[in-house]
């Protein structure tokens, strides 16, 4: 146990309770090795101690003194059985910050030893006697009994307890001497730890060697911090864990990062929650975390928030405080009653110890009083700053409500995208089936093939989702049928090998598991981890990257080690990874898709089997997943796995050899079978290129030219569609050729963004087969122009230029008026209708009446991305449309589709 950091001033008040101690120890006895206890005895004793170390201090107090009760007489007490029940008893009574009671059982224990049967108890007590002394701040008492342990050690050589002592000594340096002469022992404490499997130990030891490095080396600092945190984990010690959550807070706080602190502070509260409801003793760490989440929400400028824990923090700490002196009390009444007894004998030190006790207790309610008055004096001043910005309070709050709202559309937005993908491979290569009445056999069967796999992929993610109330509500089961383990994993790693190749990735597999190994597996639990572990690598690794999986089997346990060299995970994304809906690296970028609860899915099935998993990352350098799970061999006969075809993960190679006068059109879309459907669908009237994400996409048109549009998804890895656009419409070599984005995400603030950036078109998914065919169409019928203007425009002078920019500002200021035609704009200009006709033919191609009808459809769709949303009823009528039928079929002539379905 480290001293803690907040503990209150009462330094005089203890040194009196060790004047009283002094006065009222007993006499001593000698320790007895003759009473030998049943192996019961034996087993509650050690779960006794056990719980002691956890810190699960009324389930271990009641072990104890039920075993201190069934020890008839004295001789069974001060045996080395009964000493170390004694010890546990007068440990937990430290715990409580009972120290009165805690020196007086310690002193016994301490006198009663036998350095050759009994030395640990020995060492343990005097290590007990000197943390007291320590939190007493009685320096010297304190070294005398560590003094004490160590000439024990020396003699007698335990070098189990060595540890113990170390974080003692280290302790005792860094308050009164230094940290770098605490470093030494700290470092003992890591190094022999492990060496006789002390967990807690090893867990202190990084708990102090983060304290001691904070101020030089704050990144080790941190490592130390986490790995205490994962050694308390695995102990599940959630009072350690609520010190090292705390530690984080602080160092979050210190760095500016708030909201991490925030985050660090909730595993702190809950922690401290999950140990009290254990059986832990109160402590000051509760307080300390209130008042820390204070200080956050202060910097945060959340002052009701502020003020709101720092009164519950001080709260809770005068409650324990209260809590502490009643208990004290208590212990004054005993040691009343065992004066009374030697009344005759004792009268003047009776006499005096009643006065120490008054003058402490006096002391104590004077100290209590002004702290009162103090704090209230605090909270109306501070509730007067509060009142006073109140305003600044609410705004600050409600900025908070967007940004959590801007979390939970980010995971609407994931869940859209993962859900519409499939839902588009069924509903449009059916809708082809059923409106196409010419396709081949081969054409059928390929597009009944994508349905069937969307329909695969979308049953899959329903059945995730589903897992996850089973897992919830406890109601998952095992399905565990005969399999032969290596013909399994060789059967299902197969299916990812196209796929890698596709991406141009180099794909390894090491199965090292013996061919005649056949255990109860449930196979559909273990494809979903391959799957996911699997697909999570070949999705972020880039180009020319690597994805290796080994798997190995001994000890009983199954292996499984997933390693890629993809832009692997930041360090402060790792502890939440395994978290639900997470997901990692997405703060300020546009998020690539996936719902989060993959991993998170894996590490419950894992658990399930009874076993681990976990990660190692450096970022730009990849990750690594390990999973190890407990196998049940079988001699039964297994039923043999189908495996799917090869041909369900086979993907589209497109012919790159450009056919006759076919316009190019390249698709850059990450899933392979949609990218599959929209060459199928293309293929008869385009010469189709693939790319699965914007880098692949910015090669393509490095490596061929004359790509006439482009058609991209939104959500992708690597490079999202947004990043590509940006890049493309930011060089002019590219920035003509028009972009359709294709995407699940309905949100308009995207739309309006992509739009922003020079998006031509936005089609959502599921989206219409014919829809996409004639956007497509209207896009290079218009590019084609265009770069007919564009050559026209070369030969134009300065003064057509500056009459068509006045044509169109005419234009656009009597687009209202529906009789709008070239009279109205003949007169505008002062020249007779033929000519007019002839200049607007000569300088555009266009006719007036084609000219105007393609301004006013340019804007009305312009109008439908508006935020205000507007009726078609209104865009016709700010248009001039009399007839809001007649410009709903021009509308759908242009874009393909009505308006009311934008």
């Amino acid at each position: 146990m480290i001293t803690p950091e907040f503990k209150p001033q009462s330094t005089i008040l203890m040194r009196f309770a060790m004047t009283l101690y002094l006065l009222l120890t007993a006499g001593y006895g000698h320790a007895q090795k003759s009473f030998v206890p049943s192996e019961r005895m034996k087993t509650e004793l050690y779960k006794a101690e056990v719980l002691l170390k956890s810190e699960k201090t009324d389930s271990s107090r009641a072990i104890a003194e039920k075993l201190l009760a069934g020890l008839s007489d004295e001789k069974q007490r001060n045996s080395y059985f009964g000493l170390r029940v004694r010890l546990v008893v007068a440990t937990v009574y430290e715990q409580k910050n009972q120290n009165r009671q805690a020196i007086a059982r310690l002193h016994e224990i301490i006198d009663q030893s036998n350095f050759k049967s009994g030395v640990d108890v020995y060492v343990k007590a005097c290590l007990v006697m000197a943390m007291i002394h320590e939190k007493s701040d009685a320096k010297e008492q304190s070294l005398r009994y560590l003094k004490d342990a160590r000439s024990a050690l020396d003699k007698f050589k335990p070098d189990s307890l060595y540890p113990a002592y170390a974080i003692r000594m280290a302790s005792w340096k860094r308050l009164y001497e230094s940290n770098e002469a605490a470093i030494p022992f700290a470092l003992q404490v890591l190094e022999l730890s492990p060496k006789f499997s002390l967990k807690e130990e090893e867990a202190i030891g990084h708990l102090l060697m983060k304290i001691l490095l904070l101020p030089v080396d704050p990144d080790a600092s941190w490592q130390h911090n986490l790995k205490s945190l994962q050694i308390y984990k695995d102990l599940e010690n959630h009072n350690g864990q609520s010190a090292c959550y705390q530690a984080f807070a602080q160092m979050s706080l210190e760095k500016g990062e708030l909201k991490r602190a925030l985050i660090y502070s909730d595993s702190a509260m809950t922690s401290v929650s999950k140990s009290l409801s254990e059986g832990s003793v109160p402590n000051s760490r509760e307080a300390n975390i209130y008042l820390l989440r204070a200080s956050i929400y202060k910097d945060l400028n959340k002052l009701d928030s502020a003020l709101f824990y720092t009164d519950l923090g001080y709260k809770v700490y005068w409650e324990g405080h209260l809590e502490r002196y009643s208990d004290n009390v208590k212990e004054m009444e005993l040691l009343n009653e065992t004066d009374k007894r030697d009344r005759e004998h004792n009268a003047k030190l009776k006499q005096r110890n009643i006065i120490l006790r008054t003058a402490g207790i006096i002391l104590i309610l004077t100290f209590l009083l002004v702290f009162i008055i103090y704090r209230n004096l605090k909270r109306q001043q501070q509730a007067k700053q509060a009142l006073e910005e109140q305003n600044t309070v609410i705004r600050n709050q409600s900025e908070q409500l967007r940004k959590l709202d801007e979390t939970k559309s980010l995971f609407y937005a994931n869940a859209s995208h993962e859900l519409r993908t499939p839902l588009t491979l069924i509903l449009e290569p059916l809708n082809t089936l059923l409106t196409n009445r010419s396709l081949g056999e081969t054409q059928k069967y390929q597009l009944l093939s994508i349905a069937l796999k969307g329909g695969a992929t979308l049953k899959n993610l329903i059945d995730q989702i589903l897992d996850l109330g089973k897992l919830d509500g406890g109601n998952m089961d095992t399905y565990l049928t005969p399999t032969r383990i290596r013909d399994f994993f060789a059967g299902w790693l197969t299916q990812f090998e196209s796929v890698a190749g596709a991406k141009g990735l180099t794909w390894l597999i090491e199965n090292h598991i013996p061919e005649d190994l056949v255990a109860m597996l449930d196979r559909e639990k273990c494809r979903q981890i391959i799957s996911n572990l699997v697909s999570n690598a070949l999705k972020f690794t880039p180009k020319g990257g690597q994805v290796e999986v080994r798997i190995d089997y001994g000890g009983g346990q199954l292996h499984l080690c997933v390693t890629d060299t993809g832009r692997g995970i930041e360090a402060g994304d790792l502890p939440y990874l395994f978290d639900r809906y997470f997901q990692a690296g997405q703060k300020d970028e546009l998020a690539q898709g996936g719902m989060g609860i993959g991993l998170a899915l894996c590490h419950d099935y894992v658990k399930l089997f009874g076993g681990k998993i976990r990660v190692e990352s450096t970022p730009g350098r990849g990750a690594c997943f390990y999973v190890e799970f407990p196998l049940q061999t079988t001699a039964e006969i297994p039923e043999e796995e189908i495996f799917p075809p090869e041909e369900s993960l086979t993907l589209p190679v497109p012919d790159h050899k450009k056919q006759g006068n076919k316009p190019t059109v390249l698709v850059v879309e990450d899933n392979f079978t949609l990218q599959n459907y929209l060459h199928l669908l293309l293929r008869e009237e385009y010469h189709v290129l693939l790319a699965e994400h914007g880098e692949a996409a910015l090669e393509k048109l490095r490596a061929y030219r004359g790509i006439d549009l482009i058609i991209s998804d939104l959500m992708m890895p690597v490079m999202n569609g947004c990043q590509l656009l940006n890049i493309l419409k930011s060089d002019k070599k590219t920035a003509g050729i028009p972009v359709i984005m294709l995407t699940a995400r309905e949100e308009k603030d995207e739309k309006l963004k992509a739009l922003r950036i020079g998006v031509d078109d936005y089609l959502t998914k599921p989206f219409g087969t014919e829809e996409l065919k004639v956007r497509i169409a209207n896009l290079l019928k218009r590019y084609s122009v265009r770069k007919e203007e564009d050559e026209e425009a070369k030969h134009v002078s300065e003064e057509d230029r500056g009459w068509l920019q006045k044509f169109e500002e005419a234009s656009g200021k009597l687009l209202s008026n529906d009789h709008l035609g070239i009279p109205d704009l003949a007169a505008e200009f002062a020249m007779s209708e033929s000519t007019l006709f002839r200049q607007l033919k000569r300088l555009t191609g266009l006719s007036p009446q084609q000219y105007i009808r393609e301004i006013r459809l340019e804007k009305g769709r312009e109008l439908f991305n508006d935020p205000r949303a507007y009726s078609v009823q209104q865009v016709a009528a700010i248009l001039g449309y009399k007839d809001p039928r007649s410009f709903s079929r021009a509308f759908k002539a242009r874009f393909g589709k009505l308006p009311s379905e934008t």
